[in-house]
Formats: C-alpha cells, sequence, structure tokens
C-alpha cells in the first residue's frame, strides 16, 4: 500500500492543484476509487483522531489521489464505490473554500470528482462563494470553458450570492495581484467571446445591484456594469430596473442609476412620467452630486414635457428636506421657476439659513443664549449599600453584564459588612466558567466580568490564580487603574475568607460621580479605625470638596494622613515607609492643581504625586509610501504624542494617581529623545495608523470604574484611557473604548484641562459615526452643566490639528449647533478662536465654513471681527474661498 506522502510532486506538497479534468480522460472510474481509497488508508492510519488534521489529510490523500492516477499509477485493486468519508471531506473543504479565498485550486478539484460522478455535492450558497474563493487557477476563463455546466448554470449564482468577510466578489478581485484574471475580468472576457450572453450579464448585474448587499460588495457589480460600457439603448432597455435602484440604500448604486438614466433621456427614449415619479428618493440622496444630478433630471424631463409640473413639484420639495445646502437651493430654484414659493416657505425650518436667506422672507432672530450656569458639584441623593439577597441578584446581573460599576460599588460595600458566602454559593457554576474562559483566551486585562467571577469563587473559598494583566507583564498608565482596582476586591475577598474582619467599606460612593462627603469619612472611619490600605488610599481620592472644615474639626483623633487631606496643617518632615500610598492619596485629595510640599520633599515627586498632572498632546503628520504591486501607493499618517511635565519612570497600585511615561526602550514605538522635548517634559505615548493599538489595552467596563477613582480630576482620568479617542480620529483600527471614554468624560465632575478638550476635539473626528454622536452628546453636557467654554475646547481643535479630519468634524459641528441655540453660540465663538490657527487649504475646511456661516445666520449675527482678516487671506475661486468671501462681507 502506498502512502500519499510519498507521491513527491509539487502539486501535492505546495498544495496547488494543477490536475484538470482532462488530464484523468483516459483514467478508468475504478482506478480513479481504488486510487482513493489507498491514499485515504494512509491518511487514516496517520492520523486515528477525528481531529481537523485527519480531515485536512483525507483531502490531501483526495488531491494526492488525482495527481498519482494523471501521472500513471494505479491502484493494486480498482473499486466500484468511493470511500464513506469522501462527503464529509469534500463537505469540509467547500465550507473552508467559502470562508477562506485560496489559490490552490481545490474548487477545480471538487469539480473532478463532480464530473466524474464520484460526489454530487448540494449546489448552494456555499457551492458557490467556493467557486468564487477556491477556483484559484491562472486562466478562469479558459478553466470555465473547460467546464461547460459549471458555466451554464453555476457561474449564474454568483450574481445572488453576495458572500462576505474574505470571500466575495470584491475582496477576492481586490486583493488579488493579477488584474487580467479577475473575477471581473474574466466577465468581461467571456462577455466579449460569447461564451456568456451580454443581456443577461447586464440583466443580472441590475438585479444584484437591487438586493439588499453592503456597499462594499455592491461596488463589484456597479463597477461591472460601468466597465461593460452599456450603450443607451440596452440602458433604455433597462428602465425599470433602473428605477428601482433610485431607492437603494448604496450611494453608488443611486448615483449609477441617475447618471444611465440621465444617458436615457438625452437618447430621447425615457419612460418620462415613471421616471419623474421615482426621482424623490434620489433627491435625497447623501450624496450632494447624485442629488444634484436628480433635479437636473426632473428638471430636464419637465422642460421636455415629459413630466407634469405635480410630479416635479414633489421631487423638489423632497430635496427642500436634504442635509446639504446646494442641493436644498437647487430645488428652490426649480421650485420658486414653478411658481411654488409658498412650498419653499413652508419648508423654511428645515433650510439652511444661508438658503432661508435667498429664498424666504426674514424672521426674528432667535434670541441669544442664556449664559451657563456653572456646576456646583454638587453630590447626589445618597446611595446605599446592597444587602441580602439583592447581593445575589446584583452579582448575577454583573456577571452577564458588567458595565453598572456603581451597582458593583454597592454589592463590594455589602459584602464587605455582613460577609456571607451563601449569598454567593448560586454563582459558583456561572463563575467557573467565566474564570476559566478569561483563562483560557488570555485577553490581558481580563474583563472585568471575570474578575467578579474570581472574586465569587475565592468568597467561596477557592483558590483562584490571578487573572493577566497585562501582557508585558508590567503595569501600563492603562493597566494601572485595573491593578487598583481589583486590588480592592482582592482586599474584599480577604474579608469574605475570614483573613479579615467585617468591616464598613469607606471608599463606598455616594452618587454616581463616586465621590465622598468629607462628614461621611470621618464617620466612617470612626467605625473602622483599621481600614484596608487600597480602600483607604480609594476613599481619600474620592473625598468631595466641600464641607472639608467641618470634618476637620471632627478628625481629631484620626490619622495625620486623613486630616492633611482635609485641610489640616499638620504633616511630616519625612513620610514614614510603608505610609506613601496613603500621604500620596492625601496631598492629590488636598489639591488637584498644586505641588504638595510634604510629598516632594519625600522624594514622592511626579505627574500624579507630588505634582498635579499636566498633560499635553502634540500631533504630527509624516508622508508614506508602499509598493502595492498595483503601483506606488502614497498617504499620510498622522502621529500623536501626549507629555507630562514632570517625569515619573515607575507606577505603583497603591498610589494610583501616579502617572507614568510609556514607550522608551520599545523599539515598536516612536518615541521621542530628550533632544525633542523641553527639560521637564517627557513623552508618554506615541501613536500613529499601524501601530493604534499596540501596547495599550481594551478596558472595556473598567473605562467608567477608572472614571470614579479620583472625581477631582478628568486628566487623571484621559491620561489612562484618552488613547482610544485619539486613535479614533486618526487610525482605521476599531476603537471599543472610544465610546465609553466619551461618555465617562462627559458625566464627569472634575478638573477639565487641555488633555480633555484634545480628547473632545478628536472625538468629534473620529471615524466612526456613532462615536462622533457620543463627543457631541459629551461637549453638550459638559456645556449645560457650564463646565465647558468655547476657548477651552478651541485650544483643543487647535492641539489636534490637521489630524482631525475636518470633514468629519463639520459633521460634528452641525450636529452639536442644531441641539439648543446654546450650543449653536459654542460653536460660532469656538471655530471663531480656532479657524485662524487652521490651513485655509485642509480639505473640507468649505464644509466647516458652511457650517459656520449657517449658525452666524441663524442667530443673526454678524460675523466676528477677530476673523476678518483671516477670512480674508482665502484666494482663489474655491468653495471654501467662496463661502470665505461671504462671511468677510458680512
Amino acid at each position: 500500500m502506498r502512502k500519499y506522502c510519498e507521491v513527491r510532486t509539487t502539486t501535492v506538497f505546495d498544495r496547488i492543484t494543477t490536475t484538470t479534468f482532462d488530464d484523468l480522460a483516459d483514467v478508468p472510474d475504478g482506478a480513479i476509487r481504488g486510487l482513493l481509497y489507498e491514499f485515504g488508508e494512509s491518511a487514516l492510519a496517520e492520523h486515528e483522531d477525528p481531529t481537523f488534521a485527519r480531515t485536512w489529510g483525507l483531502w490531501r490523500a483526495v488531491n494526492a489521489s488525482l495527481t498519482a492516477a494523471s501521472a500513471g499509477d494505479r491502484p493494486g485493486t480498482e473499486r466500484n464505490g468511493v470511500p464513506g468519508w469522501l462527503d464529509r471531506v469534500i463537505a469540509f473543504r467547500l465550507d473552508a473554500l467559502s470562508t477562506h479565498a485560496t489559490g490552490d485550486g481545490d474548487f477545480r478539484t471538487i469539480r473532478i470528482l463532480e464530473r466524474r460522478g464520484f460526489a454530487s455535492p448540494p449546489h448552494d450558497d456555499t457551492y458557490t462563494l467556493a467557486l468564487v474563493g477556491g477556483l484559484g487557477v491562472a486562466d478562469t476563463a479558459a478553466t470555465l470553458r473547460a467546464d461547460p455546466q459549471l458555466l451554464a448554470t453555476e457561474l449564474w449564482r454568483i450574481f445572488e450570492v453576495e458572500g462576505g468577510g474574505e470571500v466575495s466578489l470584491t475582496a477576492v478581485d481586490k486583493y488579488s495581484h493579477d488584474d487580467d484574471n479577475s473575477w471581473a475580468a474574466t466577465i468581461r472576457l467571456l462577455v466579449a467571446s460569447g461564451d456568456l450572453d451580454r443581456d443577461r450579464v447586464l440583466d443580472a448585474t441590475l438585479a444584484a445591484l437591487d438586493r439588499d448587499f453592503s456597499a462594499f460588495r455592491a461596488g463589484w457589480f456597479s463597477r461591472l456594469w460601468v466597465s461593460l460600457e452599456p450603450t443607451a439603448d440596452e440602458s433604455a432597455a433597462r428602465q425599470s430596473a433602473l428605477r428601482s435602484l433610485l431607492r437603494s440604500d448604496v450611494k453608488p448604486t443611486v448615483a449609477l442609476a441617475v447618471t444611465h438614466l440621465r444617458a436615457v433621456a438625452g437618447a430621447g427614449r425615457m419612460d418620462d412620467a415613471d421616471t419623474a415619479r421615482a426621482l424623490g428618493p434620489a433627491a435625497l440622496a447623501p450624496v450632494k452630486g447624485t442629488a444634484l444630478a436628480a433635479l437636473r433630471l426632473v428638471r430636464d424631463l419637465y422642460a421636455t414635457g415629459g413630466a407634469s409640473r405635480d410630479d416635479v413639484v414633489h421631487v423638489a420639495s423632497e430635496a427642500l428636506g436634504h442635509t446639504h445646502a446646494d442641493v436644498q437651493r437647487s430645488a428652490a430654484t426649480l421650485l420658486v421657476e414653478l411658481g411654488a414659493r409658498d412650498v419653499v416657505a413652508s419648508m423654511r425650518a428645515a433650510l439652511a439659513p444661508s438658503v432661508a436667506v435667498d429664498f424666504v422672507a426674514a424672521a426674528h432672530a432667535l434670541p441669544e443664549p442664556e449664559p451657563a450656569t456653572p456646576a456646583d458639584f454638587a453630590l447626589a441623593t445618597t446611595l446605599v449599600p446592597t444587602t441580602g439577597r439583592a447581593v445575589t441578584e446584583q452579582l448575577s446581573a454583573l456577571l452577564e453584564d458588567d458595565a453598572d460599576v456603581i451597582g458593583l460599588e454597592l454589592v463590594l460595600a455589602g459584602l464587605s459588612a455582613t460577609p456571607d458566602a451563601d449569598l454567593l454559593s448560586p454563582l459558583r457554576a456561572r463563575a467557573v466558567r467565566l474564570v476559566e474562559r478569561a483563562e483560557r483566551e488570555g485577553q490581558a486585562p481580563a474583563p472585568l466580568r471575570s474578575e467578579i467571577a474570581r472574586l465569587v469563587l475565592r468568597g467561596l473559598g477557592e483558590e483562584v490564580c490571578p487573572l493577566p494583566l497585562a501582557h508585558s507583564g508590567y503595569l501600563t498608565n492603562a493597566t494601572l487603574p485595573v491593578a487598583f482596582l481589583t486590588g480592592r476586591m482582592d482586599e474584599l475577598a480577604d474579608v469574605l475568607r475570614g483573613h479579615r474582619p467585617p468591616s464598613v467599606l469607606l471608599a463606598t460612593p455616594e452618587d454616581g460621580s463616586g465621590s465622598i462627603r468629607a462628614a461621611t469619612l470621618v464617620e466612617r472611619l470612626t467605625r473602622a479605625p483599621e481600614p484596608a490600605p487600597l480602600d483607604l488610599v480609594a476613599a481619600l481620592l474620592r473625598l468631595h470638596p466641600g464641607g472639608r472644615a467641618e470634618a476637620l474639626a471632627a478628625a481629631a483623633a484620626l490619622p495625620a494622613a486623613v486630616r492633611y487631606a482635609l485641610g489640616g496643617a499638620e504633616a511630616p518632615e519625612q513620610i514614614a515607609p510603608g505610609e506613601e500610598s496613603t500621604w500620596v492619596a492625601a496631598g492629590r485629595a488636598r489639591s488637584v492643581t498644586e505641588v504638595d510640599p510634604v510629598l516632594l520633599r519625600s522624594g514622592l515627586g511626579g505627574p500624579g504625586r507630588a505634582h498635579p498632572i499636566g498633560a499635553r498632546v502634540r500631533t504630527s503628520a509624516e508622508i508614506e509610501q508602499y509598493d502595492d504591486g498595483r503601483g506606488v501607493r502614497t498617504w499620510t499618517s498622522w502621529r500623536w504624542e501626549l507629555r507630562l511635565t514632570q517625569p515619573l519612570y515607575h507606577v505603583a497600585r497603591d498610589q494610583p494617581t501616579g502617572m507614568r511615561q510609556l514607550g522608551r526602550g520599545d523599539a515598536r514605538w516612536r518615541a521621542a529623545t530628550e533632544d525633542d522635548l523641553d527639560p521637564q517634559e517627557v513623552t508618554t505615548r506615541v501613536a500613529d495608523t499601524w501601530s493604534a493599538s499596540f501596547g495599550r489595552s481594551d478596558l472595556g467596563a473598567y473605562v467608567g470604574w477608572a472614571a470614579t477613582i479620583w472625581p477631582a480630576d478628568a486628566e487623571h482620568f484621559l491620561v489612562s484611557t484618552a488613547g482610544s479617542v485619539l486613535d479614533a480620529a486618526i487610525s482605521t483600527e476599531v476603537e471599543y473604548d472610544a465610546v465609553r471614554v466619551l461618555d465617562a468624560l462627559g458625566a464627569h465632575p472634575g478638573r477639565l484641562g487641555h488633555l480633555s478638550a484634545v480628547t473632545l476635539a478628536a472625538g468629534l473626528a473620529a471615524g466612526r459615526q456613532d462615536q462622533r454622536v457620543h463627543a457631541v452628546d459629551a461637549v453638550d453636557a459638559l456645556l449645560r452643566a457650564g463646565r465647558l467654554r468655547p476657548e477651552m475646547l478651541a485650544e483643543g481643535v487647535t492641539s489636534f490639528g490637521g489630524a482631525g479630519s475636518l470633514v468629519r468634524t463639520a459633521s460634528s459641528w452641525k450636529d452639536l449647533a442644531s441641539i439648543s441655540p446654546q450650543a449653536s453660540a459654542l460653536v460660532v465663538d469656538t471655530l471663531t478662536a480656532a479657524l485662524p490657527d487652521a490651513d485655509r487649504a485642509a480639505t473640507g475646511m468649505h464644509a466647516v465654513l458652511a457650517v459656520l456661516e449657517d449658525e452666524l445666520l441663524r442667530a443673526a449675527r454678524p460675523t466676528p471681527a477677530t476673523l476678518q482678516p483671516w477670512l480674508r487671506g482665502f484666494t482663489g475661486s474655491s468653495r471654501a474661498a467662496r463661502t470665505a468671501g461671504r462671511l468677510a462681507s458680512r
């Protein structure tokens, strides 16, 4: 018996199938079946257990048997039937080919087995996608011609099955380096040679565009249609299909339909009335050019008598609801020409101010916004620790959704005061699964709910190893809050296991921000004079600024560090060993913005220790190029650096406010050298588009908990978390934490500084719309709380600079301005302060200026005098220059 590995051919060992159906034309069926048995038995002997390796070995045996047969080998015994494993292995390979594109030609092997009658796999979607992703030959057209049944039947199914991931017509062609052998080139070649019916291909292409395919995958069919260069007659014969595409959610599809319907109209072949009535959705297409083309088409139809006035008024009225002022202007012009100015007037509320000024009588100006009321950082209703069976219910919910960090704090407080293992027992099975999954997947840091599960198991007396915190093995600014918070849970586990006595938790928050009243801390310390170390640190950092003098008067018997945090003058000359963490927390609780002399003389300098957090962001651009085989590609890579004004090279779990330098000594980071920086500055983070997430952890639900560590200072929170938002604006990577960070920043009661402003600016320019929406909400929340001033936000916009896309930012400014007159005023004042530092030639400048013009018109405000010189610096006839000219003349 042969072993399949003895067939020493390039085709087998390189996994490239070159055997064709014609190569086996003279080989008897029995001989092929016999070889399938022989090579298959060798594979089964090598892999006795039914694993992936065994199935893959059997598939290689199939290829080896066909290769051997074409080379003249014959089996010891011919067979009348095929091996029982063959259908299963074919299904395995079809499934793989339908999800992972490959150039090994294995689909051709499956077709050989089918055509010889050895297998009959179902011709379903999986089969079609396997054809797309697994034909893998140098001449696709020739291969299809050599398989008439495949060409006549299954090939047409590629117009019906969308695919996904690696396998779709779009993906396979995009990542193929052989444009002449792409699927699109193959279809064109087969059409040109007459092997495929041209009319049927055109019909199938439009039918594919009318299916619910994603924009990415629908694009292949749009490009195929254009490349086939349909004549006006061919488009005219398909007017109904083209009209149907006007309702598509895919923007390029609507543009294609409008373009070709205009060509049909130009050739005098249009079914005018039906088309005019169908153009309403196209007039609202998000792409301005498409909507304007639809309006031009309906205008042309009316001019030639092919559309009624009512149809044109209907389409133009729809277009007044478009988001772009140019489309509104074109529609309003058309309506006025038709004598329907009253329709324009009725839509005044939806019109951009610049359009309304031109077409509708002036309305009363909006009232000036009322001044923002400063936030008093008042505490909300006092929260109560969770007790009894409610502990079990709340923990059960947290094991499924760990987002409620305040709820978790209340559970910790309840368990610390009255530890009861019976409350944890019902949760054991679920906790075991979560901990095992965290250990198996190795995510660092492990999800918060896995840490909660570990607490449950340790509370039940089980030994559970610490879960992964950081792949690097050392703490970073990102993982420091996680280490601190999980350390607090470890302290509670000691209570549950009887290693510490039950006690009130000092750090249990009294409101959603995490804050604690000074009087409450004094009262808790009186009841629990020997708190756990991290619990005391956490409580000091959560001290509310109000009521400290009164609390200090009642704190004579409390530790000196607590009295110092409350404003007391007593302090040691040198902090005793072992008390550093308590005094660091006390010093930072005492003042967020001042240098602490007690910490400084004890050698505890650095940001977040003796010194306040002082963070600055700097962005820079670099032009990069690469050759992808089709030509040299050029793009701008943006990087950002976060600097701290004081150096600190190590962080400690029990000092969660101390921030350190990141990146130095790591070759994967472009860390700035000392010569690049001011003497007292160190680089803490460098990011770019290719390594946006390297070395930084996705914190998940920890983000919300980290925001409550030091409620008095948002800057500290952002040193650990802002990277996800900054990267969201300059990177194509998915930034899972960006929305969480923006939500936490919008609700944070603490100090806002440079880093807060830059984070908001980056959020307004983020790559995903949902991220920008949350950034707008955060800005609005801080504005309504009286905590965000225009000059502060402008400084963030200027610092982030060209790293943020103006096109995306303009959309955010527009959304923000629409919320309220107060928000509109913030947009105007922020842009007034930021634009003089902007590049007039930047892409998207017109969009930003258009928002500014609209909001000035909406509020009946003149263009600010401080902006006039910058506006007059525009030259040329670009849209930005024309808008700047109008603004400068107001």
